[in-house]
Order: C-alpha cells, then structure tokens, then sequence
C-alpha cells in the first residue's frame, strides 16, 4: 500500500530507494497476501474476491472496528485543516441524506427529484470508466499506488475549494475499493448511492456528459497537462464535479501549495486560498504540515480500514491462541505477528527500467533485495523517529519490536 511506500520514497534516498514498498501493520501483510509468498498463493482477483465474499461487494458497508486500532495512527501528526475538512465533510453528508429524504415520494426515491445535488459541489478521485459525446472512457488508473497515494493532494483541493471529496473505483476495475477497502471513523470517502444514480442517468442521456442544465462535470486523467487544466477549473463553482487522479503521488505538488499559503499568510499579501472556501483558513497550517512523510502514514490509516472480508484474511496471519496456555498458531507463517511489530518490504523487479528486468542478472536481484529488507529494517527505528520526525512517522516508533521481515516481489524467485 502506497502509505507504507511514503515511509521510504519519502525518506532518505540514499538509504531507501523509491523502487521499494516497505511497511509494517495489517495493510503491508494485506498487500503481500496477494503475492507469491511462502505457501499462501492467490493467482487472480476472481479468487480472491471470492475469499472476501459476495457480502463485501455491497457498497453498503459497516466500518470496521479494530482492535487497538489507536496504535496505527497519531491524530495529532494530521494537518489542523484537513481535521477541519472531515468535520465539514461530515456536516454535508449530513445535509445531503436529509436532502434525500425530503426529496422522497411516499418513501420512494423518484430520478425526478434529485435536483437537489446541484447545490453540493464535488470532487472525485477517480477510477472508473464514463461516457462523454457517445463513447466510453476508462481511466488510466495503474495499480493499487496509483490510484490511491495522491489522496492527500485531493484533501487539499477538497479543503480550498469547498468541494465534497470521494473515491470511486468502477466495478470493472477491478471492484468497488470498498470490496477492499473501507472508510476509517473519521471521514466516509464512499461515493453515495444517490450520485452514482445521479451520474448514470446523466451518462445514459443522449449528448454529452460535460454539461447538462446544472450538472456538469470535467474529468482529467493524471498526465501533468491535464492536472495544469484541472487546476484551473477545481476552483469554478459553476462547475458540479471534477473528477481525476494524479499519477505523481502529488508530494510536491502539495508541498508548494502549502508553502506557498503560509507564506501570503505571514505577509500582508492577500490570502487568495483562504478566499477559496468559506472554512479553510491558511492560517491554521504549520510547516511540518506540507511534508507528506510528516503524516502520511497516520493519514493513511484513518482513512482507510480493510473491510470486513479483508479483515478475515488477515485474521488469519496473526497468531491468536485458543487460550492462555496453548501454543496453537493459527497462521501459516513461521513467526507469529503482532500488529505494528513486522516489516513488509516488496521489490518490483519487473517493473519497466528495472535494472534486473532490462538485464535478468540474478547478482542484482539478490543485492536489491538485500538492500530492501535491509531498508525495512531501518524505516522502523524509533531512535530515527525521535531524532527527526520529518524523516519518519512518530508512530513508527511502535515497530521498535520487529519480529521478522518479510519479502515479496514479483519475480516468484
């Protein structure tokens, strides 16, 4: 998972090149569940879905609650605006379901009476597929990464334009993220019910779905042009939702935009982002708040949680006695894991202009991987957390206790 990634791609590259994903908790062992890894082999998504279960194809989730779920984040390392953000975000959710419910007829939802989602505005982090002058778009989304590691970029857009965030993955694509994934208790990002309704009829209609009386709606794919054009438009409020991605991972992008606001905040300068929305306030952002490795991993996991058929994949990695006394491991790992006391480290040996991929030279392989597990092990030191908190998550100091590395890649050698 791309929150994991941070940790190294965003730390020091001399030490820990970006070409690793490495992490430590539920969401690293989740992500290498699916690779060929010791005897737990899962060969495509058809099968796994099917370990999930039909129940989490539902968009109508319960959010889970985990045990010890408070030492996977550090609420105080999250941005003072992006708390305030999930706090106004849930306030239009709440406005948006009582407008639903007045919209009602005899208790029945009628296509007729949904106008009342014009007043919102929204923006949407995408990956799915449309409709626009008679044929079908698909994003061009990539992986698990791609699609989800420029959140954090999103949430500031959404915060300085007052636009309601989602994320939407389309059924082809391979499921709705919430078959894997499901919002944490602090904002809820699922794509309502009533919009995806909403967004199918305008598709079905004959004409274009880049305007129609008071919905209209712009998508841009991750290429940098297109992200330039977005940023242009996000902020027009006659337009009803934009939707897009930014294949980048948005680090620096969202670097400069805070810099940048707390700089005219110090100075006379007109604060043109604060003038943007009517809650966000420059005012309130610190310096540490423009670093992604400051509080992307706490970031990451109260957004997201597994849900409840992921939940019971990994139920099974951990080692849960039957009683006090008994030494029964219920995993097939040779090392029983405690949440936060292991480290997952996944090499993308074949990932084009990989030096092992272009020459298949084994000697690179095992030195890069040595070099991974030796990167996992040093992105877990609570001395580095404690000697410059801008290099790692606080929280990271919970896996001072590493019990193993694990490895993964996409070699299957």
């Amino acid at each position: 998972m791309y929150a994991t990634r941070q940790m190294v791609s965003y730390g020091n590259r001399n030490t820990c090149h970006s070409k690793f994903i490495i992490g430590f908790g539920i969401f690293g062992l989740f992500f290498i569940s699916t690779m060929k890894l010791h005897k737990y082999v899962i060969t495509d998504v058809q099968t796994m879905l099917n370990k999930i279960g039909a129940d989490d194809m539902s968009k109508n989730h319960t959010i889970m609650t985990v045990t010890h779920e408070e030492e996977l984040y550090n609420v105080t390392n999250i941005p003072p605006f992006m708390k305030d953000y999930f706090k106004w975000h849930g306030v239009q959710l709440h406005r948006m379901k009582e407008d639903c419910k007045r919209s009602e007829v005899d208790g029945t939802k009628s296509d007729e009476n949904d106008n009342y989602l014009s007043k919102y505005r929204f923006l949407v982090l995408r990956c799915a597929a449309g409709k626009s002058n008679g044929r079908t778009i698909e994003d061009r989304c990539g992986g698990l990464s791609d699609r989800l590691k420029t959140f954090p970029l999103f949430i500031w857009y959404a915060a300085t334009t007052d636009r309601i965030l989602f994320i939407r993955w389309g059924k082809n694509r391979p499921a709705p993220i919430e078959t894997f994934l499901v919002p944490g208790k602090f904002w809820n990002w699922t794509f309502p019910d009533e919009l995806l309704m909403k967004i199918e009829r305008l598709e079905s209609a004959a004409g274009s779905i880049n305007h129609d009386g008071n919905f209209s709606r712009l998508y841009f794919d991750g290429l940098s042009i297109q992200h330039k054009q977005m940023l242009n438009k996000i902020s027009d409020q006659t337009i009803w939702m934009v939707e897009g991605n930014d294949f980048t991972g948005g680090r620096t992008r969202y670097k400069n935009f805070v810099d940048n606001a707390i700089k005219t905040a110090s100075t006379s300068m007109v604060d043109q982002v604060s003038a943007l929305s009517e809650t966000f306030s420059a005012s309130t952002l610190r310096p540490e708040d423009s670093l992604y490795e400051t509080f992307y991993h706490d970031l990451f996991h109260m957004t997201f949680r597994p849900s409840s058929g992921v939940e019971r994949l990994l139920d099974s990695y951990f080692y849960i006695p039957e009683d006090e006394y008994s030494s029964t491991i219920r995993s097939w790992l040779p090392v029983p894991l405690k949440r936060n006391q292991y480290s997952v480290a996944q090499y993308r040996a074949s990932y084009p202009k990989e030096p092992y991929r272009e020459t298949q030279n084994r000697t690179i392989l095992q030195e890069t991987t040595i070099h991974a597990v030796e990167c996992a092990k040093s992105r877990v030191s609570s001395t580095k957390s404690l000697r410059d908190p801008r290099k790692i998550s606080n929280t990271s100091a919970l896996a001072e206790g590493v019990s193993a590395v694990y490895v993964a890649s996409d070699t299957g050698k």
